[in-house]
């Protein structure tokens, strides 16, 4: 999915890939009863009216979040497997009303099944429920269908229940600031025409027809849907029919037979214009990419969506097969203001076609959503970066494939918070928020610094072959397990301090070298400074080093875990320079300091079981550090030793010089240089 745009950074206004960027996620989305024009372009509101409108949409999301699962807690809808819904609905514009028949098709998962449990908004009339053709009795209450049998089905059994109902969809989507389904207008040259379009995500199936609205139960599905004569439906997979009906209606149908889950169940409804590309993925085979849009966008979507077929073959050839390629691939306008990646059916606002390829990044989103969201759909919403960080890292792909890897890096500097990221990206408190799709985009960058080039795309093809999650349900922890066994050893440090924790790495160097006879000897210090965890990377340390009458730039990489940490390294002549990961392949701040003189510090202070003791000398020389208790009596040597200049740590666990643990109370710590004296307090308490 890709929000609308309602801020953008000044910044970005005028980068060269750039022209429509937009943050994605980062404010409130806008319900758009009317799309804009291409040309069109989103005001920027008040920062402190945007802050306002954040903050409350935060709370609205947790709330509906918490809702949900109060609501579900108590209702078994895991007894019956769905396996087909065959959905047909008459849509009246007019009176901004459906009408319709589900029938769904489904399997006996429990030993005995009296009951079954679906979802539907209570705005939505259900007239009638039928197993096997007889009515059977229902409840229709708390936005849940519940139906009874008599007698049960045993495990294994199929049941066929038809649900018929009518009313207004109106639900509304409160995440997205939308109604799930929406009879809107688009602009054309005289007057307005019928937009009529859905938008299921997270958990709006609901809203509009009776299913089992989770996350991991797929099926395949017909939708058999009737309109005016003047309007065209694209939906999800292929056209199976349309037939001419009385009155001046019409009916569409088509068929998804790939598995799909209910959010990504569409219809997109329109006046379309219609023009389709195609994808040849064998030397006798091709597969057609259609395009729905509006008549006055045709011009400007013929010459915008150029770009779709080879983002299909490089994707295709990157992760494997496009997954529905029996089906198509196609995108369908409408009026919400961002994107949405329907399964082989992604709906596109008017404002994001632009012949100028300035949203080539939003078809690039988009598109590998059909690998990496669609194909395999995330097993909870707690894993929803398992789809948006996956699409946004795959936009920097694409720039990768056009522009080369400085245009990827761009790519990824830009995704940067200047305040930091929220929260965590599993579980995140703000589904559709930039932690979610940004960091999200980010881990994925380290991931491949980490596994290296091969491993990392070994990874990606490995994940999405799997057939335990192609066409279902993957977790964060099956696609760590995916990477654990293309990389060969755990990747436990890595998910958890960069997908389950919070925070990132500053890092603050040093780097010294030898006086005449050893100019090529080099001594690095690496400090990390961030308040809370310490982060374990790998960090690529670039020398540039004299080579006669030239230079030579030489990457070395190193690991880096501890608070101080010091590196040697020897090169055939002098360095000029050096720089800590310069190509970004670490989420951090990085500063290269110059020494202070002399420098002493403790932390944590007051402690209880060890404190760091970390130090700062200018100059090469011997260094004494001692424990002292108030009555002046030295407790313990802790150190004393030659060191080189730089950073340097060592660590006191409350004892005396025979291992013996001290009384609580105040100490003072003395360093002892060639450069002078510091004494600092401590306080130990057990």
């Amino acid at each position: 999915m890709f929000p609308p745009c309602t801020k953008l950074p000044i910044s970005l206004w005028n980068h060269p890939l750039r022209g429509l960027f937009c943050a994605l996620a980062v404010v409130t989305a806008l319900s758009l009863t009317e799309s804009p024009g291409a040309a069109q372009r989103l005001a920027t509101p008040d920062p402190r009216a945007l802050a306002k409108q954040e903050m409350a949409r935060h709370t609205r999301v947790r709330e509906r979040m918490a809702a949900e699962r109060v609501n579900k807690a108590l209702v078994d809808q895991d007894n019956i497997d769905i396996l087909h819904y065959e959905l047909s609905l008459d849509i009246d514009p007019d009176n901004e009303s459906i009408a319709g028949t589900v029938l769904i098709q489904a399997r006996a998962t429990a030993s005995s099944v009296w009951s079954v449990v679906l979802d539907l908004y209570d705005n939505l009339n259900v007239t009638g429920v039928r197993e096997g053709g007889s009515p059977v009795p229902f409840v229709h209450q708390d936005d849940l269908i519940t139906v009874n049998f008599a007698p049960g089905f045993q495990f294994g059994d199929t049941l066929e229940l038809a649900i018929d109902y009518n009313g207004q969809p109106n639900g509304v989507n409160g995440e997205l600031n939308l109604t799930a389904f929406t009879f809107g207008t688009h602009p054309r040259p005289t007057g307005k025409q019928l937009s009529i379009y859905t938008l299921s995500e997270p958990y709006f199936a609901r809203a509009w027809w009776p299913c089992k609205d989770v996350l991991p139960d797929k099926a395949t599905v017909r939708l058999r849907i009737s309109v005016p004569d003047t309007l065209v439906v694209a939906s999800n997979g292929i056209l199976e029919s349309e037939e001419s009906l009385p009155q001046g209606k019409k009916r569409y149908t088509w068929f998804e037979s790939y598995p799909i889950t209910t959010y990504l169940v569409s219809l997109a409804i329109s006046n379309y214009r219609t023009f389709s590309h195609h994808y040849t993925y064998s030397a006798v085979d091709s597969m057609p990419v259609d395009y729905f849009v509006y008549p006055e966008d045709f011009e400007e979507a013929k010459k915008a969506f150029e770009v779709t077929v080879p983002m299909i073959e490089y994707y295709a050839e990157l992760f494997g097969e496009y997954p529905f390629v029996s089906e198509k691939y196609g995108m369908a306008e409408f009026g919400w203001g961002g994107a949405m990646e329907h399964q082989t059916c992604t709906s596109m606002a008017a404002g994001l076609i632009d012949s100028a390829g300035r949203a080539d990044w939003v078809i690039a989103h988009e598109l590998s959503h059909q690998w990496w969201g669609d194909m395999i759909s995330p097993g909870a919403w707690a894993d929803i970066w398992l789809n948006e960080g996956f699409a946004t890292y795959c936009e920097a792909l694409w720039f990768e494939q056009t522009g080369g890897f400085e245009a990827y890096i761009d790519w990824i500097r830009l995704h940067r918070s200047s305040h930091g990221f929220r929260g965590t990206v599993y579980d995140p408190e703000d589904l559709f928020g930039i932690t979610v799709y940004w960091k999200g985009m980010w881990v994925l960058h380290m991931l491949r610094g980490v596994l290296g080039e091969s491993v990392f795309f070994d990874a990606l093809r490995s994940y999405g072959a799997d057939l335990r999650y192609a066409y279902g349900n993957a977790t964060t922890p099956d696609f760590q397990n995916v990477c654990e066994v293309e990389y060969g050893d755990r990747l436990d440090w890595f998910f958890e301090q960069w997908v389950y924790g919070t925070g990132e790495p500053r890092y603050q160097y040093f780097w010294t070298q030898g006086a005449s006879g050893t100019t090529g000897r080099v001594d690095v210090t690496i400090r990390q400074i961030q308040n809370g965890s310490l982060f374990k990377m790998p960090v690529n340390l670039r020398f540039t080093v004299v080579d006669g009458d030239a230079t030579i730039d030489t990457t070395i990489t190193v690991w880096n875990q501890l608070e101080v940490q010091r590196y040697r390294f020897q090169f055939a002549d002098r360095v000029l320079s050096m720089a800590l990961d310069p190509d970004d392949w670490i989420l951090k701040d990085a500063t290269s300091e110059e020494l202070n003189p002399l420098t002493l510090g403790i932390n944590p202070n007051p402690f209880n079981a060890s404190a760091r003791i970390t130090f700062e000398t200018g100059v090469p020389g011997l260094v004494e550090i001692e424990i002292f208790g108030v009555n002046g009596a030295r407790v313990k040597t802790l150190y004393r030793d030659t060191l080189p200049p730089g950073f340097h740590q060592v660590v006191w666990n409350g004892d005396n010089d025979n291992g013996e643990p001290v009384a609580s109370g105040l100490y003072f710590a003395r360093m002892k240089t060639v450069e002078g004296t510091l004494v600092r307090k401590a306080v130990f308490l057990k």
